[in-house]
C-alpha cells in the first residue's frame, strides 16, 4: 500500500516523524565534527605539559565548544517541539475523525436497525394479509364447492324431473297420436259414409221421382220397377195386392232415411275437398310435381325432431292433390334417426331425391302408390371419382355434408350441392346412380341447385354473392367453366331496408346473399 493510499491524517503524521528523524540525524552529524575537530593530545606530551597548558586557551575552546552544542540542542528541541505538537494535532484530528466515523458508524447501524425492524414489521404484515387472503380464498373455495354441490344437487332433481315429465309427455303424445289416428280413420270412415249416404239420397230421391210418376199414371195403383231403383225403394209409396202372395213382407230398413230428410240431403252443396294436413313433426321442407287433373299432382312433405332422442318422429309424407278430394295422404315413411331437410321430384313424379342428415336418399314408385304403402328407397354414395366404397383408409371420404339437391325434368341428372361450396352431377345407370363430375366453385354452402326443363343449364346459388349458370353436354358433362349470373340492382329494396350501421357508424357494403333459383320454361 503505498502512501498515496493513505488518510491525509496518517500521510501527516508521518511526515512528521520522517521530519523529526531528519532532526536528529542532523544534530548527531553536527555533534561529531566538533569533537574530531579538537585536536588530540600528543602521545609524547606528557601530563605535566597539559597542566602547565595556558588557561586562557583551555576555557576559550571549552566555552565555544559548549556554546555551539547548546545552540544545536536548542534547535533540535525546538524542531522536535514542533514535531510533537504537530504529531499531536495530527493525533487530535485523527481521534475527532474516529469520533464522527464511529458516529456516522453509529448512525448507519441505528438507521439500519430501524430499517430491518420496518421490515420485519412489513413482513410480518404481509404474511398476516396473505394468510388472511388464503383463508378468505380457502372460504370462498368452500363456498363455491357448497354452492357447486347444491347446484348439481338441484341440477340432478331438476333432470330427474324433467326426464319423468318427458316421459309422461312422450306417453301422452303417444295417446294423443293414436287417437289422432283414431280420429283421422274414423274421420275418413265419416266422409266415406257420407258420400255413400249422399249417394244413396240422390238414387232415393230418383227412385221417389219414378214412383210418383208410375202412381199418377196408372189407375189401377201398379208400380213400374224398370231401372235400377231397388224394389224396397217403392214399399212406402204403393199398396200390395190384395190375396195371397209369395213375396214374403220385406223388413223396414233403419239407416233409411225419411223422404224429407233425403230431400234436404239431395240440396244440400258437395263437401269442400280438404285443405289442410296436420303432421306429427315438424315440416322442413316440400316439393310438388304437377300433373292432369284426372290423376293428380302429388306433394312430399319432409321434416322430423330428432326421434332418437325428442321422440318425435324423422318421416316423409306423400300427398295426393285433386279438385274433388283435396289433399289426400297416401303414404307416411319414417326415415330413422335423419330428418329430411331437402326434396325434388322430377316431372313425372315417377322418382323423389331426398337428403336425410348426411345421405341423399332417391325413392321411386311414388305414382303407383297406394294408401299405406312403402316406398322403395336407394342410398347414393357421397364419394369423390376413383374412391372404392370398400377402401380400408375411412378418411378418403370428404367430411363434407350435402346441402341442397335438384332431380332433372327427366329424373336422369341429380344435382347435389355441399356444405363446403362443392357441385357434384351424378347420372342413372343400370345398376344405380354414378357420379359424372364434382368442382368446388363457392367460397361457402351452396344454398340451392335447379336444373333447366331441357337439363342443358344447371344454376348454383350461395351466400358468396355468386350465382352460376353451367353448361352441361346431353350426357351431363360440363362443357366449360360456369359464368357468373350479374347480379341486379335492388335499388327499391336497399332504399327502403339500408344495410346495418357498423360499430363506428359507417354502413356496411351492400351485398346480395343468394338463397334460391328456380328455372323455368319459355
Amino acid at each position: 500500500m503505498t502512501q498515496s493510499g493513505l488518510a491525509p491524517n496518517v500521510q501527516s503524521g508521518l511526515a512528521a516523524l520522517q521530519r523529526t528523524h531528519e532532526v536528529y540525524r542532523r544534530a548527531r552529524e553536527r555533534s561529531s565534527p566538533s569533537d574530531a575537530a579538537a585536536p588530540a593530545p600528543a602521545a609524547d606530551a606528557s601530563p605535566l605539559d597539559e597542566d602547565h597548558a595556558p588557561a586562557s586557551s583551555k576555557s576559550t575552546n571549552g566555552r565555544g565548544a559548549t556554546r555551539s552544542r547548546t545552540g544545536a540542542r536548542d534547535s533540535v528541541e525546538r524542531e522536535l517541539n514542533e514535531s510533537l505538537r504537530k504529531l499531536r494535532a495530527v493525533q487530535a484530528g485523527q481521534a475527532v475523525a474516529a469520533q464522527h466515523e464511529e458516529a456516522k458508524r453509529s448512525q448507519l447501524e441505528t438507521a439500519l436497525r430501524d430499517a430491518k425492524e420496518a421490515a420485519a414489521q412489513q413482513a410480518a404484515f404481509a404474511h398476516e394479509e396473505l394468510k388472511n387472503e388464503r383463508r378468505g380464498r380457502q372460504l370462498l373455495e368452500s363456498d363455491r364447492q357448497n354452492e357447486r354441490h347444491a347446484m348439481e344437487l338441484t341440477i340432478a332433481g331438476l333432470e330427474q324431473r324433467l326426464q319423468t315429465q318427458a316421459a309422461s309427455a312422450k306417453r301422452h303424445v303417444s295417446q294423443l297420436s293414436t287417437q289422432l289416428l283414431d280420429a283421422a280413420a274414423r274421420v275418413d270412415a265419416l266422409e266415406t259414409e257420407l258420400e255413400t249416404t249422399k249417394l244413396a239420397l240422390a238414387e232415393v230421391r230418383k227412385g221417389g221421382q219414378s214412383d210418383a210418376t208410375s202412381v199418377a199414371g196408372d189407375p189401377a195403383g201398379e208400380v213400374s220397377t224398370s231401372g235400377a231403383v231397388p224394389a224396397q225403394l217403392h214399399t212406402p209409396l204403393t199398396k200390395p195386392r190384395e190375396g195371397k202372395s209369395d213375396e214374403q213382407p220385406k223388413k223396414k230398413d233403419k239407416n233409411a232415411l225419411p223422404a224429407s230428410d233425403a230431400r234436404l240431403a239431395s240440396e244440400a252443396p258437395p263437401p269442400a275437398p280438404r285443405l289442410l294436413i296436420t303432421s306429427r313433426f315438424p315440416l322442413l321442407t316440400s316439393a310438388t310435381a304437377l300433373a292432369p287433373a284426372q290423376s293428380g299432382s302429388f306433394v312430399v312433405l319432409g321434416g322430423g325432431g330428432g326421434a332418437s332422442k325428442t321422440g318425435v318422429p324423422n318421416a316423409l309424407l306423400v300427398l295426393r292433390l285433386t279438385v274433388e278430394r283435396g289433399l289426400e295422404q297416401l303414404v307416411e315413411q319414417r326415415t330413422g334417426d335423419a330428418a329430411v331437410t331437402a326434396l325434388s321430384l322430377d316431372l313425372p313424379a315417377s322418382q323423389m331425391a331426398a337428403i336425410q342428415g348426411a345421405s341423399v336418399v332417391v325413392y321411386s314408385g311414388l305414382r303407383d302408390c297406394a294408401c299405406g304403402d312403402t316406398l322403395s328407397a336407394q342410398e347414393l354414395a357421397l364419394r369423390p371419382p376413383g374412391v372404392d366404397a370398400t377402401d380400408s383408409d375411412k378418411k378418403a371420404a370428404p367430411p363434407v355434408e350435402p346441402y341442397s339437391l335438384c332431380l332433372s325434368a327427366t329424373g336422369e341428372r341429380l344435382a347435389v350441392g355441399f356444405d363446403d361450396g362443392t357441385v357434384a352431377v351424378m347420372a342413372a345407370g343400370a345398376t344405380g346412380w354414378d357420379e359424372l363430375w364434382r368442382q368446388r366453385a363457392h367460397a361457402k354452402e351452396v344454398k340451392d341447385v335447379a336444373f333447366s326443363p331441357d337439363a342443358s343449364t344447371l344454376c348454383t346459388v350461395a351466400p358468396d354473392g355468386q350465382c352460376l349458370l353451367w353448361a352441361l353436354a346431353p350426357t351431363g358433362q360440363r362443357l366449360r367453366e360456369p359464368s357468373p349470373l350479374a347480379a341486379p340492382s335492388f335499388w327499391l329494396h336497399t332504399l327502403l331496408s339500408p344495410p346495418p350501421k357498423r360499430r363506428r357508424g359507417k354502413r356496411a357494403a351492400a351485398t346480395i346473399n343468394w338463397r334460391c333459383v328456380r328455372i323455368a320454361q319459355s
